[in-house]
């Protein structure tokens, strides 16, 4: 007799899933020393990695309150640090405290997305719409992150570094919107070639700001 498809998945809203976890997470009762054949299907519009691995249910509850934890505890420290920016930014007037504080808790945002955590408990009922702040955050935080290099390390009279630095703030930008109208397969198709263009910029910016002994050049090229 068959058995009734069941789905799981930062896609399908919590009500939907066939057990409420962060995680794709499917329950299986077997009687001890029962043989059986499971068919799992896995979908996604950008990289896919799955890992199946059975737990007892104790083990299984251990396991992720345990994990669950630990991402909390790093989300709630990204966002009170970005949180924290963004108050200096209002008291100082600076814009530089305001960009590197957006640019947290945007990343912030798109951990919390990415490890099922908002889907789990900030918006459960979104379903695939809550798979689109995963792009929205990152990209969003890549914009927030080459404006603050090209304002720290970039002179402001016109130059080449200057007009790369924009493009690459502007794309970012673009795609950050875009991943809130356009189609998700589109979006996770650019988002890597921006990713990667992103980061041999910026490392050419701080490599380029170290020679020229610029301050805190050193420390963000370590970071």
């Amino acid at each position: 007799q068959g058995q009734p498809e069941r789905l799981s998945g930062l896609g399908v809203p919590l009500a939907e899933r066939d057990y409420p976890h962060r995680n794709p997470v499917f329950r299986l009762r077997l009687a001890p020393g029962e043989q059986t054949t499971v068919y799992l299907r896995a979908e996604s519009v950008g990289s896919l990695g799955v890992n199946s691995q059975l737990w007892s249910s104790t083990a299984f509850a251990s396991h992720s309150v345990s994990s669950s934890a630990m991402l909390a505890l790093y989300c709630g420290l990204m966002l009170g640090l970005g949180l924290y920016h963004v108050l200096v930014a209002s008291l100082f007037r600076d814009r530089n405290y305001l960009v590197y504080g957006s640019h947290l808790l945007l990343f912030t945002l798109a951990i919390i997305a990415f490890s099922g955590l908002g889907g789990r408990y900030l918006w459960p009922g979104a379903g695939e719409w809550g798979t689109r702040l995963l792009p929205f955050g990152l990209t969003a935080a890549n914009a927030c992150g080459l404006l603050l290099l090209r304002d720290l390390f970039i002179d402001k009279r016109p130059n080449t570094w200057r007009v790369l630095a924009n493009v690459l703030v502007l794309s970012s930008a673009v795609l950050a919107l875009s991943s809130l109208i356009l189609s998700p397969a589109w979006v996770s198709s650019t988002v890597p070639w921006l990713a990667m263009s992103s980061t041999l910029f910026a490392i050419a910016i701080l490599l380029r700001a170290v020679r020229r002994k610029l301050p805190a050049a050193r420390t963000f090229l370590c970071g």
